[in-house]
Protein backbone atom coordinates (compact mmCIF):
# COMPACT_ATOMS: atom_id res chain seq x y z
CA UNK A 1 0.00 0.00 0.00
CA UNK A 2 1.16 3.38 -0.36
CA UNK A 3 0.86 4.28 3.47
CA UNK A 4 3.56 0.94 4.04
CA UNK A 5 5.93 2.46 1.00
CA UNK A 6 6.04 5.65 2.73
CA UNK A 7 6.50 4.36 6.23
CA UNK A 8 9.18 2.10 4.43
CA UNK A 9 10.82 4.78 2.29
CA UNK A 10 10.88 7.16 6.43
CA UNK A 11 12.23 3.74 8.09
CA UNK A 12 15.09 3.15 5.54
CA UNK A 13 16.31 6.53 5.66
CA UNK A 14 16.38 7.27 9.47
CA UNK A 15 18.36 3.55 9.51
CA UNK A 16 20.84 4.88 7.11
CA UNK A 17 21.35 8.24 9.17
CA UNK A 18 21.62 5.96 12.32
CA UNK A 19 23.85 3.81 11.15
CA UNK A 20 26.14 6.12 9.75
CA UNK A 21 27.09 7.00 13.27
CA UNK A 22 28.96 4.41 14.98
CA UNK A 23 28.49 5.27 18.79
CA UNK A 24 25.07 2.84 17.93
CA UNK A 25 25.12 -0.82 17.94
CA UNK A 26 23.00 -2.60 14.92
CA UNK A 27 20.60 -4.13 17.95
CA UNK A 28 20.44 -0.25 19.20
CA UNK A 29 19.21 1.01 15.60
CA UNK A 30 17.10 -1.89 15.55
CA UNK A 31 15.22 -1.05 18.80
CA UNK A 32 15.11 2.75 18.08
CA UNK A 33 13.31 2.31 14.70
CA UNK A 34 10.90 0.24 16.92
CA UNK A 35 11.95 -3.71 15.73
CA UNK A 36 11.86 -6.10 19.24
CA UNK A 37 14.07 -8.56 16.95
CA UNK A 38 17.47 -7.49 15.41
CA UNK A 39 16.95 -9.72 13.18
CA UNK A 40 13.67 -8.64 11.62
CA UNK A 41 15.39 -5.25 11.20
CA UNK A 42 18.41 -6.86 9.49
CA UNK A 43 15.90 -8.76 6.89
CA UNK A 44 13.71 -5.36 6.09
CA UNK A 45 16.96 -3.52 5.91
CA UNK A 46 18.33 -5.88 3.55
CA UNK A 47 15.04 -5.13 1.86
CA UNK A 48 15.27 -1.74 1.49
CA UNK A 49 18.77 -1.18 0.81
CA UNK A 50 19.84 -4.90 -1.05
CA UNK A 51 22.44 -4.98 1.68
CA UNK A 52 22.77 -6.16 5.70
CA UNK A 53 22.78 -3.55 8.21
CA UNK A 54 26.63 -4.46 9.06
CA UNK A 55 27.39 -4.28 5.35
CA UNK A 56 26.09 -1.09 5.08
CA UNK A 57 27.87 0.45 7.80
CA UNK A 58 31.34 -0.91 6.61
CA UNK A 59 30.53 0.88 3.18
CA UNK A 60 29.67 4.04 4.27
CA UNK A 61 32.52 4.44 6.88
CA UNK A 62 34.73 4.02 3.61
CA UNK A 63 33.09 6.39 1.78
Amino acid sequence: THYQALTDEFLRARAQELLANDELTIKQVAAALGFDNPANFGKAFKRWCGVSPGRYRSGAASA
